[in-house]
């Protein structure tokens, strides 16, 4: 994993940065000051959706692949990875 946003309470978003950097000896840099994404929140929902689309159409324009064909490639609805991570969706 290259980059990791949490949104959440402090508390818990510190003990989750703790666990990843127990295990996977990663290092925290601090609150986030920028991000390639579009973050919309509902309050009244009290959801977030997150959208990288305008920034991934900036790359296709600039390498000329705004044509390219698409090919969808989703998680194994049984995989292990996906039972893993089950219970953080």
């Amino acid at each position: 994993m290259d980059d990791f946003v949490g949104i959440g309470s402090g508390r818990k978003l510190e003990a989750l940065a703790n666990g990843v950097d127990a295990k996977y000896g990663t290092t925290g840099l601090g609150e986030v000051k920028w991000v390639l994404m579009l973050m919309e929140r509902d309050r009244a929902a009290r959801t977030i959706s997150i959208s990288q689309e305008a920034f991934n159409n900036s790359i296709l324009t600039r390498f000329n692949l705004t044509d390219a064909t698409t090919l969808s490639t989703p998680l194994a609805p049984f995989s292990p990875l996906r039972e893993k991570w089950a219970k953080w969706w």
